[in-house]
């Protein structure tokens, strides 16, 4: 039996993705470019490498400016990194140095970090949409003529429901069954973790007591439904005041991990009469 050696050592010095460095890289589209001691320095080569080895995740040192649409990678930056997307979609995940996304003139550019790292958005750009996810903190925001939708604080990311750097995040808004009342269920395969979910009353009248919340959440246990968790939340009179969160209708239930079994379904109910809904944000790790 022969044992193929070149083979096994390439899988193993590209693991799970393809590097790139535009400072001391190189280029081609030959193993070992794009492995730790030979980063690609060409963004073409990059892809054609990851399409080669069925990778999409795209390890980023120094600058990197875009030659055609992302969308479907992960760009991981490390340390100080410039990213320039220009008119191209793309998605950066980052935990580690400082992000300056410039230059962006279209397209859509999502950015999650999942620690708090410097993000710089200059006024180079200035036209399409930029995204901003998790604990992403915002030093320069002069991004001019660019839409800039911070989902970065838990009260705006009620409005989310994409996919951003493999985190899918959703949004129960609109999914409600009657006046009051929302339900959602999740099913998934590979995720069973939960990193945020939070419930939030849509309408509450701010300055009065008593409006209540009712939450709870099922999985499946040996295929079969069960009942895990059941709270009632009650906001006080004055906004921020009672059990509800810093925004004055928000309930922040998880902000870190919850394990379910590939199935949760997860109900939120108003006693509130004038509420046009209840809405569940959560993102699903």
């Amino acid at each position: 039996m022969s044992i193929d050696l070149e083979g096994t050592l390439r899988e193993m010095q590209y693991s799970d993705r393809i590097l790139f460095d535009s400072v001391n890289g190189v280029a081609g589209t030959i193993w070992p470019v794009g492995s730790a001691n030979h980063p690609s320095s060409v963004i073409t080569d990059t892809i054609t490498l990851c399409a080669r080895y069925n990778l999409t995740k795209i390890e980023v040192r120094g600058a990197l400016t875009l030659a055609a649409d992302m969308a479907a990678y992960q760009l991981i930056p490390v340390g100080d990194t410039t990213i320039t997307p220009a008119a191209n979609n793309c998605n950066v995940s980052v935990s580690e140095g400082a992000l300056t996304v410039a230059g962006v003139t279209g397209g859509i550019t999502n950015i999650y970090s999942d620690k708090m790292v410097p993000v710089t958005l200059p006024v180079s750009c200035n036209a399409g949409t930029i995204n901003v996810y998790g604990d992403c903190h915002l030093t320069d925001n002069t991004a001019a003529g660019c839409t800039v939708n911070d989902y970065s604080t838990p009260n705006n990311i009620l409005e989310v429901n994409t996919t951003v750097a493999g985190l899918n995040l959703y949004s129960g808004t609109g999914t409600s069954t009657e006046v009051g009342e929302d339900v959602y269920t999740i099913t998934v395969t590979e995720r069973s973790k939960i990193g945020f979910l939070a419930i939030s009353m849509l309408n509450c009248n701010d300055g009065f007591a008593g409006p209540e919340i009712t939450v709870r959440m099922y999985t499946l246990v040996n295929s079969v439904e069960e009942k895990f968790y059941e709270q009632i939340f009650t906001k006080g009179q004055t906004p921020g005041g009672g059990e509800f969160g810093g925004d004055p209708d928000l309930i922040v239930l998880v902000d870190s991990e919850l394990r379910f079994n590939n199935y949760i379904r997860i109900e939120a109910r108003s006693n509130y009469f004038l509420d046009t809904a209840v809405s569940i944000p959560i993102i699903v790790m």
